[in-house]
């Protein structure tokens, strides 16, 4: 008797995030039917807690200090120690993890679905961010030994990375700073899940919108720091 083939909705979570990485548009078809999101959610929060915990204590305590330091405070000033500073940022980072799952995906769905008309719902859009911050996820790991070397627990490898010695601080040297590569490559990946979730949607339409949207926040980020400056 002949095997029934895999239908897309019965992607396990292991191919699910086999497919993340080598056939996104796959993946997206399987999300349609079945918007899976919690697992790779909790995978996504552990990368980022391992890469975290991962950082010496005392390449936390030096953090702390040179902070202090840019401030004009003396390096010797009262603060948290290195392990409950790693602490403390490693369970920031698991909450504010999914507060911006979940807060981006009604932005998005409060765009594609009530404003352009599409036809995915806000479970639709729960899981293809879910999916697609696994990447910035991993990425974060994988940053993790330059994190070490550089002596820096909040370093990101980013197009801003490749112009620290040619630009001067400002709005632009911020602006591509947060241009984290990972952040885009996962951009692209959410772009690509969105478009499978209503046949008129093109990857390149839905790309528009999220680059848009992604660009102009961490424009008025980068903006707001360099007025620090003034």
């Amino acid at each position: 008797m002949n095997e029934q083939p895999e239908q897309p909705g019965s992607a396990s979570f292991l191919r699910r995030v086999g497919l993340l990485f080598g056939a996104p548009g796959a993946l997206g078809d399987a999300l349609r039917v079945r918007p899976a999101w919690f697992g790779v959610a909790v995978l996504g929060v552990a990368l980022v807690l391992t890469g975290t915990l991962l950082i010496p204590v005392e390449v936390w305590e030096e953090s702390i200090r040179a902070q202090l330091m840019a401030r004009g405070q003396a390096a010797n000033t009262p603060t948290l120690g290195g392990e409950l500073s790693r602490i403390i940022f490693a369970g920031a980072g698991a909450i504010m993890w999914f507060v911006i799952l979940f807060v981006f995906s009604g932005v998005l769905t409060f765009i594609f679905a009530f404003i352009l008309g599409d036809e995915g719902k806000y479970r639709h859009y729960l899981s293809a961010v879910a999916h697609a911050n696994l990447i910035a996820a991993l990425g974060a790991l994988l940053v993790t030994p330059l994190k070490v070397a550089q002596r820096d627990p909040q370093l990101t490898l980013s197009l801003g990375t490749f112009v620290e010695n040619l630009l001067p601080e400002g709005f632009l040297l911020y602006f591509l700073r947060a241009m984290d590569l990972f952040a885009l490559w996962s951009w692209v990946v959410l772009a690509i899940l969105i478009s499978r979730f209503d046949p008129k949607r093109s990857v390149g339409s839905a790309a528009a919108v999220v680059m848009g949207m992604m660009l102009l926040l961490l424009g008025a980020v980068a903006w707001f720091q360099a007025s620090q400056l003034t």
